[in-house]
C-alpha cells in the first residue's frame, strides 16, 4: 500500500513556481492594479490577486485596453501591471529575469511662456 501512495504521488506534477514568483516580485513593485484577460494559462497569478484585498483587478476584453488602465493607475499615482498570455519571460525562468516596471515619461510642465498662438494672438 505504501508503494502505491509513493507512486501516486510521484506521477502528479509539481505545479509551477512562477506565477508565485510574479506575484511576489509585482506586490514587491508596488503593483496595486492589476488588468487581465481571463487566461486559463495564468488562472493561478489571477487567483492570487483577486484573493489580495490591497490590489484591484480589472477584467478586459483585449490586452491594448490595458494600456489606458496602465495610463490611469500612473497619473493617480499607483503602479499597475497586465497580465498577458506573451510568453515573456520563459516560464522556467527565475524572479530576477522578470522585467521590472519601467518609470513613466512626466509630461513637461504647462507654463505661462508655453501657450499657444491662438491664446497670444487674442490678447493682442
Amino acid at each position: 500500500m505504501a508503494d502505491a501512495a509513493k507512486s501516486q504521488s510521484a506521477a502528479q506534477p509539481a505545479l509551477p513556481t512562477w506565477p508565485d514568483e510574479i506575484y511576489r516580485v509585482l506586490k514587491d513593485a508596488g503593483v496595486r492594479q492589476v488588468a487581465m484577460v481571463p487566461d486559463a494559462g495564468h488562472s493561478r497569478l489571477i487567483r492570487s490577486f483577486e484573493a489580495d484585498p490591497e490590489t484591484r483587478v480589472v477584467t478586459l476584453t483585449t490586452e491594448e485596453e490595458g494600456v489606458a488602465m496602465l495610463a490611469g493607475a500612473w497619473l493617480g499615482g499607483e503602479f499597475a501591471g497586465v497580465v498577458d498570455d506573451t510568453p515573456i519571460p520563459r516560464p522556467d525562468a527565475p524572479a530576477r529575469d522578470i522585467p521590472r516596471p519601467a518609470p513613466t515619461p512626466t509630461p513637461p510642465p504647462r507654463s505661462p511662456n508655453n501657450t499657444s498662438k491662438k491664446e497670444s494672438s487674442s490678447k493682442d
